[in-house]
């Protein structure tokens, strides 16, 4: 009983909670498509709602570097407590020969690091996060082209329309006369 009551009450002295997390809009389920030789960029949300600290990240792309990489140039981000939108953009490029119909896996990592040098010998307790996503090759949209058929059609429009104004206006001035 002794040594029952003194791993619960380590337990709950302990603050393990802890509501930090990553988002993002796409997913496994949900992939992000693109087409042959297109870039997209998206954010990742990181957010730190529950707890007593900030804390801070180091993000590396860990599935999918071919195509996925940071836009950032320093891949570290501090947290800090009561944050819910702390964006990370991705940026994704997609390779001109990618075959239509393929998809490529990708996962962002977010590693846990010191928030200073004080803190680097000490032991934290402190969970790593990973975004994983799809990105599915789709195939390139047709552009609409506007032919020279839109263009007379919409001169033809306009010129009925001036006519139509002309023809209403004598007839006014013919009534105004009278």
């Amino acid at each position: 009983e002794f040594f029952l009551a003194l791993v619960m009450g380590i337990i709950f002295s302990v603050n393990l909670v802890s509501a930090v997390a990553v988002s993002g809009p796409y997913s496994e389920n949900r992939p992000l498509e693109a087409y042959p030789g297109e870039t997209k960029s998206f954010n990742l949300v990181l957010q730190n709602m529950v707890g007593d600290s900030d804390v801070k990240f180091r993000a590396s792309v860990t599935e999918g570097e071919e195509i996925v990489r940071l836009a950032d140039k320093n891949p570290e981000y501090l947290v800090p407590l009561g944050t819910n939108n702390l964006s990370v953009r991705v940026i994704v490029e997609v390779p001109k020969d990618a075959e239509v119909g393929s998809e490529y896996s990708a996962r962002v990592d977010f590693e846990p690091v010191p928030l200073s040098t004080e803190e680097e010998g000490m032991v934290q307790i402190a969970l790593g996060l990973s975004r994983y996503f799809k990105i599915k090759v789709v195939e390139e949209p047709q552009k609409e082209e506007i032919g020279i058929g839109w263009i007379l059609l919409a001169i033809i429009v306009v010129v009925a329309f001036a006519i139509i104004i002309y023809f209403i206006a004598k007839s006014r001035q013919k009534q105004d006369f009278i």
